[in-house]
Parts: C-alpha cells; sequence; structure tokens
C-alpha cells in the first residue's frame, strides 16, 4: 500500500523510539526520566500537536498522583493507578478524566467532579 508524504512521516514519527505516544520524559521526576525536567519543550509539543491536527495528548502510561494538565493543558497526565488489592473505595485515589462538549474535568471516586480547564 502506499502512502501519500504526511501519511509516511506520521507513521515514522509514531515507530520512532521517541514518538510522542511512547515518550515518558512529560513529567518531572517521574521512575522513567530518572528526575529529568521533560527533554521536550513546550515549542515541540505544540508541532507534534499542529502535526496530528490534535489539541491535547492524553498520557495514561505514567502514574501520577492525580489527573493534571502539563505544558498549558497540552499534556493530559491520566494514570492515577489503583489500589493494590484492586478494591475501589470512596477514599481511593483513583480518578478519571470526563470530557463534555470542549470542558475536561477530574472525578474522583467518591462522585466529586472538578474542571480541569475548558478549551
Amino acid at each position: 500500500m502506499q502512502y501519500d508524504v504526511s501519511i509516511r512521516d506520521s507513521i515514522a514519527l509514531l515507530m520512532n523510539d521517541n514518538n510522542p505516544l511512547d515518550y515518558k520524559g512529560y513529567f518531572n521526576n517521574n521512575l522513567f526520566n530518572r528526575g529529568q525536567s521533560s527533554t521536550l519543550s513546550e515549542e515541540t509539543i505544540i508541532k507534534i500537536l499542529k502535526h496530528f491536527d490534535i489539541g491535547h495528548i492524553l498520557v495514561g502510561h505514567t502514574i501520577v498522583k492525580e489527573i493534571k494538565g502539563l505544558f498549558d493543558n497540552k499534556i493530559i497526565a491520566v494514570n492515577t493507578g489503583f489500589p493494590e488489592d484492586d478494591i475501589l473505595v470512596d477514599n481511593s485515589d483513583c480518578q478519571m478524566l470526563i470530557i463534555e462538549g470542549r470542558e475536561y474535568y477530574k472525578a474522583k471516586i467518591n462522585g466529586e467532579k472538578i474542571l480541569l480547564f475548558s478549551d
């Protein structure tokens, strides 16, 4: 199958070892980037978003304490993990991201819903 140049470029970017979907350095002080600051600049992130014609990248492969937006909400960290025994109770730290139209919320297991940002 032949792809046009822009699709080939996108595929090459996603197959790269440092691709934006598998990159582990978006977050400061995590296990994967050994406590270093992100090596990507906001300018580079903007280029990635423009390349794919998207507004945000949701990252779920790096555990964070809470759902949060980084780089002016261009990167959204969503993996808050599960309790060790996988049993959810009202005081669990587990959260979820809810997107309603142009509004992004984090929701806690107890039903609390907090606006993160609006586009």
